[in-house]
């Protein structure tokens, strides 16, 4: 099912590491945690991936469940037609069309709260709202439909007619509490409950970036369309409340393919509307190295668009696809940064505000280094066009064929959370039990990052991290254990002593991933399975909070905020202050 499938292509894309995790350059690990800075920022010390807004998908981005579900069914055509924002205009006689949030599978767990819910609506049509026996209609006048909605894995929207020139529109379906408050306030209160407590959200899901389309300006989506589980992602005008909501900074994943007017007006329309206190991290798509679909469709596109530009190779560059979407890849960054910060000079935007990122992946030393390295016709280098370096510390991926067949068939679970365990180890103090198994420090990977990033003075983030378990085979037996194995209680002491090893090894802020999202085939995401799971089940979520609530932001915050009456405002420093210059930035790349 779609569903399934574009699960599939959120996260399974990643089958193609294990193929290619090749030489990976670790640098050898000092003993002893990385110094802490002398004056912390004092803020909240991690942040969070959401999933995104999908009618498959589990998090309660918005009250209104319209927002949230799939399209009319069809591309409109012979029978229907719809205005720009995509409200139907006309129907054919006898037809129907259907608006999907959740899935008709009864295994499926209910993405969206039970009980009364009103349908607003504009114009004149047909309307009910669905699904099976367990929705029950209350009343009904011109405009307002009551229904109950008992417990159910779907609903159907349905339009049976309307009636043109005034046709149906405007249509909200929201719970009934929140009548008065959902046109100011659409974010459901659930899902900013445990928004609250990270200091960012990096948007990447709810802008779908994997495999945008998007070129113009005008191929966005709207805040006034009918569908925010739109090809586009989720309009930025919300994404912006959003953040000003929840008191969080975004970060912004721009689509490969979007030109220079798409770039200003989104750089335009993010600081006219995103509250003056808040920082802004953007980076060029997501994954840029990573050749599964779609990320290897933005790939191509990248090392096409490399030869098309003529892009400059550095001396000793082979002319691989590869080579050329990371040239690509620092390439446009630059240029998106500069236009994010000539947008900001117009507005009279602190330019502080502005974290231009270049990630790389976390374990291949060697290729993180290619990518920043890369010298431009003007002389300077890709890392000195950033202040950031984000990677993604996965621990526990089960990545080879000898740790998944032990996973599956010879380990407890108890004996896959030592793996796990292991890989979140201090590797001057292993755990006795580590010396039979297989596995690799994170903290290794980290701190090798960390001495890339500092040699070019760049800080370290974390722009996703967490377990990294998938039963790639598929086998039921296997993703249940998995499942196990991720609910566990002893799963919260295991990201505690990850976020530890993250801290002590020079990383800065993380952004873990994720929110919410059901724990399935394709991976063990979630740090909540449902919206509304109870603390006490969720050992991952658990631990992110704890750490959080006695752990403040333990590094010098080069982009400072609006100070609150509790926190000293970092001094100022200069954007490229302590930057190592290309000839200090260490060994080249093998």
């Amino acid at each position: 099912m779609l569903r399934n499938s574009e699960r599939m292509v959120l996260r399974f894309a990643l089958l193609l590491l294990i193929a290619c995790r090749g030489r990976q350059g670790r640098a050898d690990l000092e003993s002893g945690p990385v110094p802490l800075s002398p004056r912390p920022n004092l803020g909240r010390s991690l942040g969070l991936n959401v999933s995104g807004v999908d009618y498959w998908g589990q998090e309660w981005t918005f009250v209104d469940l319209l927002k949230r579900a799939k399209d009319w069914g069809e591309k409109p055509g012979d029978k229907y037609t719809v205005d720009k924002d995509g409200w139907i205009t006309s129907m054919a006689p006898g037809t129907k069309r259907l608006a999907l949030i959740g899935d008709p599978d009864p295994h499926f767990r209910r993405n969206f709260p039970i009980g009364r819910y009103v349908a607003l609506y504009d114009g004149k049509g047909e309307l009910s709202i669905d699904c099976e026996a367990r929705c029950r209609e209350v009343s009904r006048k011109p405009g307002r439909l009551v229904v109950d909605i008992g417990e159910t894995s779907y609903v159907q929207i349905v339009i049976h007619s309307v009636e043109s020139p005034n046709y149906l529109r405007n249509l909200r379906v929201i719970p009934i509490e929140f009548e008065s408050t959902h046109l100011t306030q659409p974010f459901h209160p659930k899902f900013l409950e445990g928004l609250r407590p990270f200091a960012a959200l990096r948007h990447f899901g709810n802008q779908k970036t994997n495999g945008n389309m998007q070129v113009h300006w005008s191929d966005r989506t709207t805040p006034s369309a009918v569908f925010q589980d739109a090809d586009g992602g989720v309009a930025l005008e919300y994404m912006v409340q959003l953040s000003n909501v929840s008191r969080t900074d975004p970060w912004f994943c721009i689509p490969p393919r979007a030109d220079d007017d798409y770039v200003r007006n989104f750089a335009r329309t993010l600081f006219k509307g995103l509250d003056a206190d808040r920082k802004v991290y953007v980076e060029l798509g997501n994954e840029i190295w990573n050749e599964s679909p779609p990320y290897g469709e933005d790939g191509r596109f990248m090392s096409q668009e490399a030869r098309r530009l003529k892009i400059p190779l550095a001396a000793g560059d082979d002319p691989s696809d590869m080579t050329l979407r990371l040239r690509f890849q620092v390439h446009r960054s630059r240029q998106i940064f500069e236009i994010f910060q000539n947008e900001m000079k117009i507005q009279k935007v602190d330019p502080r505000r502005l974290v231009r990122v270049i990630s790389s992946q976390a374990a291949f030393l060697d290729r993180v280094a290619f990518t920043l390295d890369y010298t431009f016709p003007d002389g300077s280098r890709a890392y000195q066009h950033a202040d950031a370096l984000a990677v993604a510390p996965y621990f526990a991926g089960l990545w080879n064929e000898k740790e998944a067949d032990l996973a599956e068939n010879v380990w407890s679970v108890d004996e896959i959370l030592d793996y796990a365990d292991c890989w979140v180890s201090d590797p001057a103090r292993p755990p006795a039990k580590c010396a039979k198994i297989p596995f690799e420090y994170i903290a290794k990977t980290i701190r090798g990052d960390w001495k890339i990033a500092k040699a070019r003075g760049l800080r370290l983030l974390g722009y996703e991290g967490g377990q990294h378990m998938v039963a790639w085979n598929g086998h039921p037996a296997f993703i249940d254990k998995l499942a196990i194995v991720n609910r566990s209680p002893r799963m919260k002491g295991i990201y505690t002593k990850y976020l530890d090893a993250w801290r002590d090894n020079g990383g800065e802020l993380l952004f873990l991933l994720g929110y919410v999202q059901t724990f399935g085939r394709h991976g063990y995401w979630g740090l909540l399975e449902r919206q509304d799971q109870p603390l006490a089940e969720t050992p991952k979520f658990a631990a992110a909070l704890q750490f959080m609530a006695k752990q403040p932001g333990w590094w010098a915050d080069p982009w400072p905020v609006i100070a609150s009456p509790t926190r000293e405002a970092p001094s100022a420093t200069p954007r490229d202050a302590g930057r190592a210059k290309p000839s200090e930035a260490g060994p080249p790349r093998k």
